[in-house]
């Protein structure tokens, strides 16, 4: 494959791995193969390389196995036997900008202090070639220092660091206190905290750096290096500044003219299976993740520059989020993560561990996702030609496109359920609302086309009257419905459905219940919260060329009469919208909003290949049955009658 390998590097690494990896990883990454844009693992138990995405913008500084600083070119990777410990790693480091110019000493010394100071020749990890002599003045308050200017764009922590080397070969002397120092580290013409020599590479040359936290203005001031007139005797060379945000130095970052950027160091691999991930760095120690079938970013689960000595990934338990997610969102899939938690967690784990769950929560145009034993998923079609509402999770009304599956949370119960409904027809239109004795005035209201109801001053009848004659007449069932929110004034709301014979119930608006039901109305109600509730009823046979559907106000929980006269108010009454009339419904159904003509909302139409013969444990808003089904199509739609999915269990035979 052309890729360089140091065979021994390698086995040295794969041996000093912990006995547990080497027998249970299925994957081990090692920095010891690269090329551009790749970096190389081995898979563990073939051996065969395994290929992980790099990319960086930039060029970057590395040093060598040899000990020499080398710039790799964009998109290489960079092993590394230097920066932040002499151990072989492979350098992930985040952004970071230089901002301190000619950092070599190319351009001279014009920032040097005073004449004492020189530049002189050097070869130090065959990269650098200038330093500065920096001498020890002879008297207060002389300075020798190498300092660049820069302005200091922001508040918060600057790093300062440098390259530097004694006369003799000896380690410098680095503290916080001038006297027992040999160099200090400076940030905006002062000194700096948490002064700090690194172990040297080469055994003479050492890094050093300091911190400083710049919190006022003006944020201008020069860093670098300063020996003052009270250091240590002794000369001090110096080359390599550089100043970064942040409070870690990263690899040196070589500057000219003007400031450069080390562009990111980006790590990637797919997984096509959940996998238990180990990350050993240097500066964070190990790693643990569990991580779902995806990409993984590997960068960015590394919260500093650092270097990784190894990467490890182990086989781990697929689950609901680590498989089936991810794969549903990687076909293009729409996940309610809310909704499928719910009802998932709602199942036994006997009932979990069927050969396949159909549950709301996944979906998408056209389809549902249903979940396989092993968390993969199988697509179940779906249809439906019109658009149609659903409630969702805080009880708002939302309209879905053609073909989208709906996951509900309030129509005939406020589990979460995937609905499934015949088509249906509201005949309503808005032109037909009256308020007869009483007043109609649009509101603001969460449900669209509101209106505030209010009786009249006067000693008659008040109702709001909504006229049914678009229904026709010949009916043998009819389902009506409206969503009304109390107000805080009138309690007792009554819902009349008049003809030839008066049906009507009472209906407590502060507390959602039904008081009293006169007739053949059967009348529910379904609390919505926020003091909105939607009352619902269906009478058989209300033959009438004149049949209306009223609402109107009540002092009492019992009402007997059909028009209660004014009782004594006009501040009274409540809030009421989106109300529906069905003709021929055994039950009211999902809200279908109209304007000035009737609409109907098509049926929803969902079905399953079954690959053999299985039993089927169907669970919906209406029924719990057990059905057996032979192998092929089954247009689950057909076993079902206005009614929401809460599970649908598949266990082969």
């Amino acid at each position: 494959m052309g890729i360089d390998v140091d065979e021994a590097s390698v086995r040295e690494l794969y041996n000093s791995l912990d006995p547990h990896i080497k027998e249970n990883a299925k994957i081990i990454l090692l920095p010891v193969a690269t090329a551009t844009g790749t970096v190389y693992a081995m898979d563990n138990e073939t051996g065969e390389p395994v290929s992980f995405d790099f990319a960086r913008a930039s060029s970057a500084t590395h040093f060598s196995s040899d000990r020499h600083i080398g710039e790799a070119g964009i998109n290489v990777p960079r092993i590394d036997y230097g920066n932040y410990s002499d151990n072989t790693k492979l350098l992930i480091e985040k952004a970071s900008t230089n901002l301190l110019v000619d950092s070599m000493l190319n351009l001279g010394l014009s920032e040097s202090g005073i004449s004492t100071s020189s530049k002189i020749d050097i070869n130090w990890y065959n990269f650098f070639s200038k330093a500065a002599s920096l001498h020890k003045p002879a008297e207060a308050p002389n300075y020798s220092y190498l300092y660049k200017n820069v302005t200091y764009s922001n508040d918060g922590y600057y790093i300062a660091s440098f390259f530097t080397r004694t006369p003799t070969g000896v380690a410098p002397k680095i503290t916080s206190v001038y006297n027992t120092s040999d160099v200090k580290v400076s940030v905006r013409n002062g000194g700096s905290t948490n002064q700090t020599l690194y172990d040297s590479v080469d055994g003479t040359t050492f890094r050093v750096s300091g911190i400083a936290n710049v919190v006022d203005t003006p944020n201008t001031g020069g860093a670098g290096a300063a020996k003052r007139y009270d250091n240590l005797e002794g000369d001090i060379y110096v080359t390599g500044y550089q100043l970064e945000t942040g409070t870690g130095i990263s690899s040196y970052i070589p500057t000219s003219e003007s400031t450069v950027t080390r562009s990111a160091d980006l790590l990637k691999y797919t997984l096509n299976k959940p996998v238990k991930a180990m990350i050993k760095t240097v500066n964070n120690g190990v790693i643990e993740l569990e991580l779902p079938i995806g990409e993984w970013n590997i960068h960015d689960d590394i919260p500093t520059s650092d270097g990784i000595e190894y990467i490890v990934l182990l086989d781990t338990e697929a689950t609901l989020e680590n498989t089936f997610i991810p794969l549903v969102k990687a076909d293009g899939g729409i996940v309610d993560e809310n909704a499928l938690s719910e009802a998932y967690n709602a199942l036994t784990d006997e009932e979990k561990d069927s050969d396949a769950v159909i549950i709301p929560g996944a979906y998408t145009d056209g389809f549902v996702y249903g979940i396989n034993k092993d968390f993969s998923f199988v697509k179940l079609p779906f249809g439906r030609s019109s658009s149609a509402t659903l409630f969702d999770k805080d009880m708002n009304l939302v309209v879905t496109e053609s073909n989208m599956p709906r996951i509900d949370y309030g129509n005939y119960s406020q589990d979460v359920k995937l609905l499934i409904e015949k088509n249906a027809t509201n005949s309503l239109i808005f032109n037909g609302i009256i308020a007869q004795n009483g007043t109609l005035t649009r509101v603001a209201e969460k449900y669209e086309n509101a209106r505030l109801y209010r009786e009249s001053d006067t000693n008659t009848y008040h109702r709001v009257a909504i006229n049914l004659e678009a229904v026709g007449t010949e009916i043998s069932k009819l389902a009506v419905s409206a969503l009304v929110r109390y107000d805080g004034t009138r309690k007792y709301a009554i819902m009349r459905l008049t003809g030839t014979t008066n049906n009507m119930g009472t209906i407590d608006l502060e507390n959602k219940l039904i008081t009293n039901t006169i007739a053949g109305l059967n009348i529910k109600v379904e609390n919505l919260g926020n003091d909105w509730m939607r009352i619902l009823a269906n009478v058989d046979n209300p033959n009438s060329e004149a049949l209306v559907f009223w609402l109107t106000s009540s002092l009492i929980p019992d009402s007997t009469s059909a028009v209660p006269a004014f009782e004594g108010d006009p501040t009274q009454g409540f809030v009421y919208a989106l109300a529906q009339a069905e003709k021929e419904s055994d039950g009211n159904t999902s809200i279908i909003p109209t304007t000035t003509s009737a609409v109907t909302r098509s049926a929803d139409l969902l079905s399953y290949d079954l690959a053999r013969d299985c039993t089927v444990y169907l669970k919906t808003t209406k029924q719990e049955i057990t059905l057996n089904k032979l192998a092929g199509i089954w247009n689950i739609h057909e076993d079902l009658n206005n009614e929401g999915i809460i599970s649908i269990l598949i266990k082969n035979n």
